[in-house]
């Protein structure tokens, strides 16, 4: 039952207690001779009172209900708010290992600077969670990598854009400075022996 019914409910009990009293008082039914109006009066005041009373306590009722609805509502969104966070830091996480598994297959197949590529996107990922892990390997993964390159190796555009964009991810990333001064001059080693194709040569 919500406020407005309940409203209603008191408004017309209390008329209709009003009118049944007022008409049993103007017959003068069941020894109501001896009532007079102040004591007419005071009833319909106290019945009155009684009903406003009945109201009030409802919608205090309803008020702490409410209440402790929007603090179960609080609760369940705090809840749902560190889940997504959850759900968020195992995303980095498979991101991770997943391009961790696809540098390394690149790098048995001699595919340095795509193994790079790689490299730089599971360590990106890494950098998103709240404890990384696989930072130091990563790095030595990169160096071991790095080395392998021969001077003027040409990268195709599209991959040498996204190699740069990463770059920039890294770099804003919040655990950057755990991996500064070693990241970038690994960084510089390679992109100081790569060039990137233009259109005509990858055509």
């Amino acid at each position: 039952m919500d406020n407005s019914k309940s409203a209603k409910i008191c408004a017309y009990l209390s008329l209709a207690i009003s009118v049944v009293l007022m008409v049993l008082w103007s017959c003068n039914v069941g020894g109501f001779e001896t009532v007079n109006l102040d004591t007419f009066v005071g009833v319909i005041v106290a019945l009155l009172a009684i009903i406003v009373t009945l109201a009030v306590a409802w919608q205090i009722y309803n008020a702490v209900e409410m209440k402790n609805k929007v603090e179960e509502l609080k609760q369940l969104e705090d809840r749902l708010k560190v889940q997504e966070k959850s759900l968020e830091q195992m995303e980095y996480s498979n991101r991770s290992g997943f391009n961790r598994l696809a540098s390394l297959s690149a790098s048995v197949g001699m595919q340095f600077t795509h193994a790079v590529r790689f490299n730089l996107y599971s360590l990106e990922a890494e950098l998103q969670l709240k404890e990384p892990k696989n930072v130091d390997s990563l790095l030595a993964m990169m160096e071991l990598i790095v080395g392998q390159i021969t001077p003027n190796t040409k990268f195709s555009a599209d991959m040498y854009e996204e190699v740069v964009k990463t770059n920039k991810q890294i770099r804003s990333s919040r655990n950057y400075d755990l991996i500064k001064s070693r990241y970038e001059h690994i960084y510089k080693e390679f992109m100081s022996k790569v060039e990137k194709e233009d259109d005509k040569e990858q055509q």
